[in-house]
């Protein structure tokens, strides 16, 4: 059986040509490379004329007819997305962020259908707040084939037919789902991060047994944490992000430690996560 192809739909600011050309393009590489699985929408084809609805109708009508909503987060469209634009200007994204925001508080935050994507070289800190926690590292164009992976829900763990039956029941209680995810995400943190521990310390090295506690700990807290401020300390240790692995999650964290393990930045780490998700100390185990 044939299922519907996913119906997508970019949001993004008018700031300049080359990013409408980009997200133009966008749009053309997800269609080309989804086989018929993916229909994007934008509003490239009204580039001249404005549909006969008007934009504010067309606009909601996108959103709410779509499976998927990527947003383009630059600093035109955080400004806008905050209302903070002047008065008369860019009244498209302002009126997507109001629709996205309403949704969102709608579902009690609980999203699958907005997803936060940055222009490479793009700055996180453009993002807004509420759309943070759903940032999974996705860049274009150099990360399209993640943003694709995304779009089709293709994660790459445990038997997608069993999983997803279970999280779409109605009869499951919503907390218990919550549970169980976050608990598969544990299972899943805590074997990468056994591999991940063999770039400090070699397997039979029992000489630096009394450092492997905090030095799990320090992986296993920045693995828990979302994608936004995991970057976010990437950038602040001095990492490139544009030259990471963005198309696998887990094959990125782990370069991600390989250059941290490589540099010496193991303290300077512990301190960047310390300062998102407190260990509870201010004693750094890796500076004496």
């Amino acid at each position: 059986m044939n299922l519907p192809p996913v119906k997508v739909f970019i949001s993004y600011a008018w700031e300049s040509d080359e990013l409408r050309q980009g997200v133009a393009a966008l749009a053309k590489w997800l269609q080309d490379n989804s086989t018929g699985r993916v229909k994007v929408t934008t509003d490239h084809l009204y580039s001249h004329r404005p549909p006969r609805v008007g934009w504010p109708t067309w606009m909601a009508d996108q959103i709410e007819e779509s499976d998927v909503v990527l947003i383009v987060c630059t600093s035109t469209y955080l400004t806008r997305f905050r209302k903070k634009e002047e008065p008369g200007k860019g009244r498209g994204a302002i009126y997507e962020g109001a629709i996205i925001t309403q949704e969102l508080i709608n579902g009690q935050t609980i999203n699958d259908k907005f997803f936060p994507i940055v222009p490479d070289g793009g700055d996180l800190n453009y993002i807004p707040t509420l759309l943070q926690q759903f940032f999974n590292g996705h860049f274009f164009p150099s990360g399209n084939k993640g943003i694709l992976k995304m779009v089709l829900n293709e994660n790459p763990t445990y038997d997608q037919v069993i999983i997803t039956q279970f999280f779409e029941a109605a009869s499951v209680d919503e907390q218990v789902k919550e549970s169980l995810a976050n608990d598969i995400q544990t299972k899943i943190n805590a074997e990468i991060a056994k591999e991940i521990l063999g770039l400090f310390v070699p397997p039979k090295d029992t000489k630096g047994a009394n450092m492997l506690s905090p030095l799990q700990n320090t992986i296993r807290a920045f693995l828990s944490l979302n994608d936004f401020d995991k970057l976010n300390i990437v950038k602040g240790l001095g990492i490139e992000i544009s030259q990471l692995n963005n198309e696998n999650v887990i094959e990125r964290d782990k370069q991600i430690f390989k250059l941290i393990s490589e540099r010496q930045l193991i303290a300077s780490l512990w301190s960047a996560v310390n300062q998102v998700k407190s260990f509870g100390t201010e004693t750094n185990p890796f500076i004496k």
